[in-house]
């Protein structure tokens, strides 16, 4: 059984979605160990919990600017910088979009989840680019099943070492790591279907170096996909200190991961009708793509 039914089926007093957050935040363990709510639990292993369901911290509203791609009643679109978090997190407490958003439209801290309101999908930290965010409940129900079913369209663009081949599919499920649980890789604990399309935009070459851009396009959304799947198969992103391959990213200075969110298509709450948006790569990739391209220096 799931670890969050399981508990939901003896403990008064709690909602599944308290069960749940309470798993995240590392307040509900299994043989003393950090688990997803989906873990799957076996007998004789030793589930301990508080007495009381932890309430969330209300993130707080923060001045932040934000760059609004487009915006209406239920919903609006951002252009995430690289470096900061979607929502609030241990180490990352503040200076969230989340807050950005809650200083901008106070009445989504009532929206979805009392520790990430209005968020219906992420992005890593370090990825820039396109994301949706609910700002009512009608904007929160239409879109979060959207997201969740991948009936969405998410393109990326992404720089890689080495030479891929012009087009392909990753299809391999994704699970963490059980060496390092702030990671995730193919197969893995508890690993979850993934499938990533990519196809080469332009390739390089630069100081005895093949590299590439990349579209790449999801099926599904799983955590640090696109960098986990494009590791797998020998092409990481340049700049990922996690997934990445370090003996070669210095040649490119680039200091964080070079993928960027740039075209997002949905449903919009209020009308029903499909819009597409999209946004150019920022400066730090641009740059480096000057690099490759020999237009600039590193």
């Amino acid at each position: 059984m799931r670890l969050d039914k399981l508990v939901v089926e003896a403990a008064d007093g709690w909602s599944r979605g308290d069960i749940q957050r309470a798993i995240r935040a590392g307040a509900i363990l299994v043989d003393g160990r950090r688990v997803a709510p989906s873990f799957r639990v076996s007998a004789g292993q030793r589930i301990e919990r508080p007495l009381n369901p932890p309430k969330p911290e209300t993130p707080k509203p923060e001045p932040i600017p934000l760059h609004i791609v487009y915006e209406e009643a239920d919903a609006l679109v951002v252009n995430k910088p690289a470096g900061m978090t979607t929502h609030p997190a241990p180490g990352s407490e503040s200076g969230t979009l989340v807050n950005a958003l809650l200083a901008h439209c106070p009445q989504i801290a009532h929206v979805g989840e009392p520790n990430r309101p209005g968020i219906v999908h992420r992005l890593d930290r370090g990825t820039s680019g396109l994301l949706a965010a609910a700002k009512t409940t009608r904007g929160y129900e239409a879109l979060r099943p959207q997201f969740a079913d991948h009936s969405t369209e998410r393109r990326y663009c992404a720089v890689v070492y080495g030479s891929p081949p012009d087009v392909g599919v990753i299809d391999a499920p994704i699970g963490r790591s059980a060496r390092n649980r702030t990671r995730f890789t193919v197969g893995g604990i508890h690993p979850r279907s993934a499938v990533t399309h990519f196809s080469a935009a332009e390739r390089f070459r630069y100081q005895g170096a093949d590299f590439a851009l990349l579209n790449v396009t999801l099926e599904t959304g799983r955590t640090h996909q696109i960098r986990v799947h494009l590791s797998h198969i020998g092409f990481g992103v340049v700049g990922d200190p996690t997934y990445g391959s370090g003996s070669r990213g210095g040649l490119l200075r680039a200091e964080r991961p070079m993928l960027h969110a740039e075209r997002l298509g949905f449903a919009l709450p209020s009308t029903g009708e499909l819009r597409t948006f999209r946004v150019n790569p920022p400066g730090d990739i641009q740059q480096t793509l000057a690099v490759l391209r020999g237009e600039g220096s590193s």
